[in-house]
């Protein structure tokens, strides 16, 4: 869903480096912190995708 989103904002004119900027604030950082709080938990790591994708709709 996440390349779908990322394939979609592209086609829309979302620039690569605000789809970067998403991708290592809501994802990249939040997974991070995830795991150190709360260790590997597949549940959550789709909830903090499904927020990555639902940020970078918002550019569309």
């Amino acid at each position: 869903m996440w390349n779908q989103t990322v394939d979609r904002a592209l086609i829309s004119g979302v620039p690569e480096e605000q789809i970067l900027e998403v991708k290592q604030s809501e994802i990249g950082q939040k997974v991070k912190a995830s795991i150190q709080k709360s260790g590997r938990n597949p549940a959550l790591f789709k909830s903090l995708i499904m927020m990555a994708i639902y940020a970078l709709e918002l550019f569309d």
